[in-house]
């Protein structure tokens, strides 16, 4: 094969500048994804094991970490103790014989929840399968997720079998106490409350379950299957409340609730009404300009929808609790808006706004606030003057709390202030709520009937707070 190109007319092609491209840029991508806490609990292998005690060890610049040592003071050797706090046992204690020493040992491993930090050299204390108490040691730390929420899994291996030396010498370094409550996981809270906590958060949880339950009793009327305003002389139906309760009452918890109906009160205004419940529910403030503050009642049949619309009209019931009642408040729309709809082709009309009736009140004295400031809360605001609790419902003239509670001035009931507080997004106190809780029981059925809801939002603000 002849190296020289035998054809001259005909040279070699001049091979062209390459198309040099740079390679593709594969930076690292910032994923700013949050998995929360309550979406790991369900992919947490293991099997449940609800620790009596676990210690967990303060560390600062001066400690190290350091399994538990009954000659070191205890001001060098500080712990938390977490009550039933629970783990997920991935490989069960087994008993296992050293081949050198040929001693025993009771070893295996476990994992932590979500919000829990163990540290090598922690302690924690369980039952025996006798009953006794064996004290276990946490060594070999290991985080499983580059996450910020995530699980630890560590190893275990008992120190101690029922020694009451050790154990003393645990309880006397106990700096802080706590409980663990798994369910704080499930919104993203957490799980580890003070005693103080702990106490409010069972009342008001059991409070609000109780006192829902007994609201459906008391205000669902069976003939109507809704929600009537109780002591009325006529048969009266608040269209506001009986949206915000329904929304407040999980029907999985109650099913009675799911039988509870809403009854139209459409009346083609041209405006959607909102009230302070509207605020409430959203824990927003902002609009309280907005809300109708004075209503009055009007006769169910000037609400002219038919039959097949679910009419309050054609319901039996007698009469609505309704902000069109209220002339000034009708009276804020240009005259075009007056509706000829409305009823039989008449404008709005107006009722006494006489507050609602309250009957059978049971007590003419109110509760006022007597609260000591306790070293759990230290935090208590000090309303001055002694308030009361409560107003009646219908004190004056204004739709559920009274005017001074719109206007945000002196005179307002504890309930209120708190009230006020939630919709500003102060923090509410733990105190007051509960001096509310304990007093709930002593109120009439129109303040029970309108006053029980807002107290279920205070105390659910309140628990999502800790």
């Amino acid at each position: 094969m002849a190296i020289a190109n035998p054809n001259p007319s005909n040279p070699a092609p001049v091979p062209k500048n390459p198309n040099i491209q740079s390679p593709e840029y594969r930076g690292v991508t910032n994923d700013l994804r949050y998995t929360p806490v309550r979406s790991l609990l369900t992919n947490i292998a293991g099997s449940p094991w609800e620790l009596a005690e676990y210690y967990s060890q303060y560390l600062n610049a001066d400690n190290a970490l350091a399994a538990q040592n009954v000659n070191r003071q205890a001001v060098y050797q500080q712990y938390m103790r977490i009550k039933r706090m629970e783990v997920m046992v991935t490989s069960g204690a087994a008993a296992t014989q050293d081949v050198t020493s040929k001693e025993m040992s009771v070893q295996g491993s476990a994992v932590t929840y979500p919000g829990i930090i163990p540290n090598d050299g922690d302690m924690f204390v369980s039952a025996a399968w006798d009953g006794r108490r064996l004290i276990y040691t946490v060594s070999n730390v290991e985080r499983l997720s580059i996450m910020k929420d995530t699980c630890y899994r560590f190893d275990f291996k008992v120190v101690s079998y029922d020694d009451e030396v050790r154990y003393a010498d645990l309880q006397s370094k106990v700096v802080k106490d706590t409980i663990f409550v798994k369910d704080m996981l499930y919104t993203n809270q957490q799980p580890l409350l003070v005693d103080a906590e702990y106490a409010f958060y069972k009342e008001g949880a059991q409070f609000v379950l109780d006192s829902q339950e007994r609201y459906l009793k008391d205000f669902v009327n069976l003939r109507f299957q809704t929600l009537l305003v109780p002591d009325q002389p006529l048969s009266t139906y608040d269209p506001y409340i009986a949206e915000a309760v329904l929304r407040l009452i999980d029907g999985t918890v109650l099913p009675q609730k799911n039988k509870t109906k809403l009854l139209n009160v459409d009346t083609g205004f041209p405006y959607e009404i909102q009230t302070m419940w509207d605020g409430l529910l959203d824990l927003n403030g902002n609009n309280r300009d907005g809300w109708a503050v004075c209503l009055g009642c009007l006769e169910s049949g000037y609400f002219n929808h038919g039959p097949r619309f679910g009419s309050i009209r054609w319901s039996g019931i007698e009469q609505v609790y309704h902000a069109l009642a209220n002339v000034d408040f009708a009276g804020t729309l240009p005259s075009e808006f007056y509706l000829t709809e409305f009823g039989i082709g008449q404008p709005v009309m107006a009722s006494s706004l006489a507050p609602l009736r309250q009957y059978g009140q049971g007590r003419t004295l109110i509760t006022t606030l007597n609260v000591d400031v306790t070293a759990e809360e230290p935090t208590t605001p000090v309303i001055p003057g002694s308030p009361p609790l409560i107003h009646h419902v219908s004190t004056d003239n204004y739709y559920v709390f009274t005017k001074w509670f719109y206007t945000q001035s002196e005179g307002q009931s504890v309930l209120e202030v708190e009230t006020n507080k939630a919709l500003a997004g102060i923090t509410l106190s733990r105190t007051h709520l509960m001096e509310l809780i304990k007093d709930s029981y002593k109120w009439t059925y129109l303040d029970r009937f309108y006053y029980l809801p807002v107290l279920w939002v205070l105390v659910r603000t309140s628990l999502a707070e800790m």
